[in-house]
């Protein structure tokens, strides 16, 4: 009964290992999306310069976007979070089979959502979830207008970027 019991349990670690990898490959940038939409909504009714960043703390950005992503109030526009602006989400990301970066426009390091009109001026980009896996490579595509888009055009579980590529990460 121990080795019969053994033996499944090696067969099936794969597999189970596996499931977790194509789970976090779902999972994160689900959770990205859902927060971008959430900081551009913030930024459209509230009518507040919003900011969503990398940080492992939940407390101050630190591009450390595999740990966790914060949205705060910007209200002196420095793009850092100060003790007087109010934090209006932080989700742990907690990447284990992957890792996430941002690629933007102007090399900025975090997401900004206007006050006047909720669009990422100057910080469209895409948010990268990578793994070994080319398959599970997944793009949040964050257009000039504010749009959020996870694309698998031919439905065929490779997802692509931009270019209508398969996501190639860097």
């Amino acid at each position: 009964v121990i080795i019969i019991l053994t033996l499944l349990v090696v067969l099936a670690i794969p597999y189970f290992d596996t499931l977790q990898r194509r789970l976090e490959a779902k999972r994160v940038p689900s959770s990205l999306m859902s927060l971008l939409a959430q900081a551009r909504q913030y930024a459209l009714t509230q009518r507040q310069r919003v900011v969503v960043c990398g940080s492992l703390s939940g407390v101050i950005c630190d591009t450390r976007w595999n740990d966790g992503v914060l949205i705060f109030h910007d209200l002196n526009r420095n793009s850092k979070r100060d003790a007087d602006e109010t934090i209006l989400g932080y989700e742990a990301i907690a990447v284990r089979y992957g890792q996430v970066t941002w690629k933007g426009a102007g090399a900025r390091s975090m997401i900004i959502f206007q006050a006047n009109n909720g669009m990422p001026n100057g910080s469209n980009g895409s948010l990268y979830y990578c793994t070994r896996d080319i398959a599970l490579n997944r793009q949040v595509i964050l257009s000039r207008v504010g749009q959020i888009n996870l694309r698998d055009l031919n439905q065929d579980g490779i997802y692509e970027g931009a270019q209508g590529l398969p996501v190639a990460c860097l």
